[in-house]
């Protein structure tokens, strides 16, 4: 069984460094915050990135004022040089999974369900000072 679900996922592509002159961001979910979406605006506060934002946003229209983000596209994987989920509830890590297939470094807390797949740094939830250090260190690679 391990192998057949290891000959389904692709091999992970290998990226270096961000491609983007502002490094782009990509939060995969909702503005809901078991969604880890304040540890995330803590996380990211005072950090020079484009953040592209999909789903509405849950906990107000102007729940990212101040930052320089935007409505993802659908080119949402060509753009990305990081995807961050801090999640405290997550069942579905597709958007996840792709981006770490793909060669896009991924961070995600343990509640994503993503332990030990390449590419995705896993985090405890909850702590927005960790959170910034996985982002400033996965901007620096």
């Amino acid at each position: 069984r391990a192998e057949l679900i290891e000959w389904r996922l692709p091999q992970t592509a290998h990226r270096s460094g961000p491609r983007n002159v502002k490094p782009a961001i990509v939060f995969p979910s909702s503005t809901v915050g078991r969604k880890g979406c304040y540890e995330l605006r803590d996380a990211i506060r005072d950090i020079d990135i484009k953040l592209l934002t999909m789903g509405p946003y849950i906990e107000g229209a102007n729940f990212w004022e101040g930052f320089d983000a935007e409505p993802a596209d659908d080119d949402w994987l060509t753009r990305a040089d990081l995807v961050i989920l801090p999640a405290h509830v997550e069942h579905r890590p597709r958007r996840l999974l792709a981006a770490a297939a793909h060669g896009i470094p991924v961070i995600a807390t343990r509640n994503c369900g993503v332990d030990n797949v390449d590419g995705i740094e896993t985090i405890d939830p909850g702590d927005p000072d960790v959170l910034r250090s996985a982002i400033v260190t996965a901007l620096r690679n």
